[in-house]
C-alpha cells in the first residue's frame, strides 16, 4: 500500500508508553490527519520520523523515499531535531575524507635529495622532470578535489554554507522522546480542565444573584435553535431527556448527529415520542436504530411540549408560532421553573409504553415491562448480598454504567428506592 508520501507499508512497534504505534515507513496512516498530530507534528514531519525510526538515513535517502524536495525534509529535520526526537550524525566515512595520494609524497632520487620547494637539483641543475610531475599531481589534486564537492557530499554550496547531505539522522527512542510530548499535552490538557471548572464555577456563582430575566434566554430563528438543539446535548454529562412531537420544525431526527456521540459517550438517553411521530415517513427505521443503540423510547399517546432537557441544568422548549413563521424556543437555565418541567417529563415518562425492536427490525410497544439478561444478572447478584462495586467487578461493567442501569430498572419498575426494586423483581421473575 502506497501512502500519500510514497512510502510502504511499515512495522509496529509496542513500548511502554505507545502500544500499538506505527513506525517505519507510513503506509498504514489513517486517510484522514495523522496519528501524531495531538502531539503537535505535521504529516510530514510525522513520516520523516517514522522513517527514521526503521534505520538512520540521510536527507537524500528521506527525499527519495518520501518523494518530496530535499529542503522541506530539512526543515522537518530542522523541526524534530529542536523538538529532541531526531540527532544529526556527521558523515565520517572514509570514503568521504580520502587521505594524501602516494604519488603527493616528496620525490627521492637516487641520484640526490629533492627541494620540495622548486624544481632543481641540490647541484643548482632544473628538474624538468619534477615539473611535468608537479603539474600532473596539480591535475589530479584539483580533479580529485571537483569530484568530492560534485558529489554533493563535501566541500561547500555556492551560498558559502556547508553541505550536509551526507549527514545521517537517527530517531530517539519513541517511548522517551514521544512520552515527553504525550505527557506535556496531557498537563495542558489537565490545565484547561481546571480552567473549564473554575469557569463553570464562576457562571454558577454569578447565577445565583442573576434577575429572573437573566434565567430565561430566547432564541429565534431556525439555525439559532438547531445549534441550541444540539449544544444542550454535548453539554450533558449524564443523561438526556426529551419530548418528540410532529411536525418536526428546526431538526428532523435524521438530522440529530449529537445524539449518536452522546451514546458512544456513555450518556442515558430517554426519549419520549408522541404516537403520531411514528406515522412520519422514515421515521420508525431512525427510532429502530436509536433503540438497538441503547437508547430508550416510550410512546405516549400525546404530549405536552416538545423538550429537550441535560441532566437538570438545562432545557430547551420550542415557543409556539404561527404557521410559517420564525422558529423561536427557549433556553432554560437551573432554576425553579425547570425543576417543574423535569418533573412533567417523570410523569409523563411513567405512563409511557416502552418500545422494543425486534429481530424484523419492526417496533413493538410492551405493556408489560421486559429487561434484558444483563439487567437479570445485575438483579441476581444484589440480592444475594454483593455491593454495587462487587457487581460491577463480576460483570466486568464500570460502575457508573451498573448504577446507570439500575436507575433505568427503578423507573421501568415505577419505583423509588432499591427495597422497592427488589421486591418488584422478585413478584414478576426478573431475578
Amino acid at each position: 500500500m502506497q501512502s500519500r508520501f510514497g512510502a510502504e507499508d511499515g512495522y509496529v512497534a509496542f513500548g511502554p508508553i505507545f502500544s500499538p504505534i506505527l513506525v517505519g515507513d507510513p503506509g498504514e496512516q489513517r486517510e484522514t490527519g495523522t496519528v501524531l498530530e495531538a502531539l503537535g507534528l505535521t504529516a510530514g514531519e510525522e513520516a520523516v520520523y517514522r522513517l527514521l525510526v526503521d534505520a538512520p538515513r540521510s536527507v537524500a535517502d528521506l527525499a527519495a523515499a518520501l518523494d518530496r524536495p530535499a529542503a522541506a525534509i530539512e526543515a522537518d529535520l530542522t523541526t524534530l531535531t529542536g523538538r529532541g526526537l531526531v540527532s544529526r550524525h556527521p558523515d565520517h566515512r572514509p570514503d568521504r575524507h580520502p587521505g594524501p595520494r602516494p604519488d603527493d609524497r616528496p620525490d627521492r632520487h637516487a641520484g640526490g635529495h629533492r627541494d620540495r620547494h622548486a624544481g632543481v637539483h641540490l647541484d643548482g641543475r632544473p628538474d624538468r622532470d619534477s615539473d611535468r610531475r608537479a603539474g600532473g599531481r596539480s591535475g589530479r589534486q584539483a580533479d580529485g578535489q571537483a569530484d568530492r564537492c560534485a558529489d554533493g557530499h563535501e566541500g561547500h554550496r555556492a551560498d558559502g554554507s556547508a553541505d550536509r547531505h551526507g549527514d545521517r539522522y537517527a530517531a530517539a527512542p519513541p517511548s522517551v522522546a514521544l512520552g515527553g510530548l504525550l505527557t506535556a499535552r496531557r498537563e495542558e490538557l489537565r490545565t484547561a480542565e481546571l480552567a473549564i471548572v473554575a469557569l463553570a464555577e464562576q457562571h454558577r456563582m454569578a447565577a445565583a444573584d442573576r434577575a429572573v430575566g437573566d434565567l430565561i434566554e430566547v432564541v429565534t430563528g431556525v439555525e439559532a435553535v438547531r445549534q441550541r438543539f444540539l449544544q444542550i446535548q454535548w453539554a450533558a454529562r449524564e443523561r438526556v431527556r426529551s419530548f418528540s412531537t410532529a411536525p418536526f420544525v428546526a431538526v428532523p431526527p435524521s438530522d440529530n448527529t449529537a445524539e449518536d456521540r452522546g451514546v458512544d459517550r456513555g450518556i442515558e438517553y430517554q426519549v419520549a415520542i408522541e404516537r403520531e411521530v411514528l406515522a412520519t415517513p422514515g421515521a420508525v427505521p431512525g427510532i429502530v436504530d436509536s433503540v438497538r443503540k441503547g437508547v430508550q423510547v416510550r410512546v405516549a399517546d400525546k404530549l405536552p411540549i416538545k423538550l429537550m432537557m441535560a441532566d437538570s441544568e438545562l432545557a430547551l422548549v420550542p415557543l409556539t408560532t404561527e404557521p410559517g413563521g420564525e422558529p423561536a424556543a427557549v433556553l432554560l437555565h437551573r432554576s425553579g421553573l425547570l425543576t417543574g418541567v423535569e418533573a412533567l417529563f417523570e410523569a409523563v415518562w411513567q405512563r409511557a409504553y416502552p418500545l422494543r425492536a425486534d429481530a424484523l427490525g419492526e417496533l413493538r410497544e410492551s405493556h408489560e415491562p421486559e429487561i434484558g439478561e444483563l439487567d437479570r444478572k445485575i438483579l441476581a447478584l444484589l440480592l444475594s448480598g454483593l455491593t454495587d462495586e462487587a457487581v460491577a467487578g463480576q460483570l466486568d461493567l464500570s460502575l457508573r454504567t451498573l448504577q446507570r442501569r439500575l436507575r433505568a430498572l427503578m423507573d421501568l419498575a415505577g419505583v423509588r428506592t432499591r427495597v422497592q426494586l427488589g421486591w418488584h423483581a422478585a413478584r414478576h421473575d426478573w431475578a
